[in-house]
């Protein structure tokens, strides 16, 4: 069960989303078209998510029970640009992406059916110009990912804390 709940520091919808006793999960990224004008390759994206995921202990399984899914949309895909914090005038459609975020997990519902859901999504998500590169695109899924990631640990922080199946590696000072 999530702890902490209704006593103020989390709702009973922050545990829906986020809460899974900081269990490893998977992750799944897929980057549309594969083959862009930016060069924006699925395993420079994988990269960051395993990055981030390691810096804050969060382990990845891939038959985990949760799965982390991250899509970045470009050219013909995004939609239509409109005016939102990522965006500038004059920015170009044809250069345009969209970063979106997905935790999915097994859920219940109170006749004892089980499946799985998207227990939260990424809203409004991220859009933009790339301008013609891809640090552009990566700015805005390690934004995208820090803001999952801060929620993420702040539901789970107990659980994370309390877990004793993850021992640290041993590092000496002469590596």
């Amino acid at each position: 069960m999530c702890p902490g709940r209704g006593d103020g520091w989390q709702s009973e919808n922050d545990c829906f989303w986020f809460w899974n006793g900081c269990a490893p999960f998977s992750h799944r990224v897929h980057v549309l078209p594969a083959d862009n004008e930016i060069r924006l390759q699925r395993v420079a994206v994988e990269s960051a998510i395993e990055s981030r995921l390691q810096a804050a202990k969060v382990y990845t399984d891939a038959v985990a029970g949760a799965t982390l899914y991250l899509y970045v949309n470009l050219e013909q895909y995004a939609p239509q640009l409109r005016p939102s914090p990522w965006t500038r005038p004059g920015d170009d459609p044809a250069q345009s992406f969209e970063v979106e975020l997905h935790f999915r997990k097994r859920v219940s519902d109170a006749y004892g059916n089980t499946g799985f859901a998207r227990t939260w999504h990424s809203f409004p998500w991220r859009r933009g110009s790339h301008g013609g590169r891809a640090s552009e695109v990566m700015e805005a899924v390690r934004r995208e990912l820090d803001e999952f990631m801060n929620d993420y640990l702040r539901v789970n922080a107990p659980a994370c804390e309390a877990r004793t199946w993850w021992v640290a590696p041993r590092v000496s000072p002469d590596d």
